[in-house]
C-alpha cells in the first residue's frame, strides 16, 4: 500500500482527486442544512479507496457497507 500513496503516485492522481472534490463540492445544496460526514467525507473516501483498490467507480458505495 505504501507504494500507492508515494508523493509520485499521488501526485499523478491529484488532478483526479481535486475533480472530484470539485463536483461533491459542486453538488451541495445551497442554503440547507446536509450532512457532511455522508455528502463529502463518506462520498470522497470511498471513491478514492475505489481507485486505490482498482474496484469499479460505480460499486464505491459498496466500499464503504464493506468496512
Amino acid at each position: 500500500m505504501q507504494g500507492v500513496v508515494a508523493p509520485r503516485n499521488l501526485q499523478e492522481f491529484e488532478k483526479l482527486i481535486r475533480q472530484r472534490t470539485q463536483d461533491t463540492l459542486d453538488a451541495l445544496p445551497v442554503g440547507e442544512t446536509f450532512n457532511w460526514v455522508e455528502k463529502v467525507s463518506i462520498d470522497l473516501t470511498t471513491k478514492m479507496l475505489a481507485t486505490l483498490f482498482d474496484f469499479p467507480l460505480r460499486h464505491a458505495p459498496q466500499t464503504y457497507r464493506m468496512v
